[in-house]
């Protein structure tokens, strides 16, 4: 009777192991999306300024 406890115990432990390995691997890949967009939203930016500068007109 113990012995089948400790077995259902483990099965839990292992099942809720798995979960937080894939919440984790989620959370990662979330924390990676937030970069890559932030980066490409940071160069689109800075494209759009030097548009600014080149179609600005000149000031005499």
């Amino acid at each position: 009777m113990g012995k089948d406890s400790y077995i259902i115990t483990l099965d839990s432990y292992e099942a809720s192991n798995s979960q937080t390995s894939i919440i984790l691997v989620l959370i990662a890949l979330m924390l990676r999306l937030v970069f890559v967009l932030s980066k490409a939203e940071g160069q689109a930016r800075q494209r759009l300024n030097q548009i600014k500068i080149l179609t600005r007109a000149p000031t005499i």
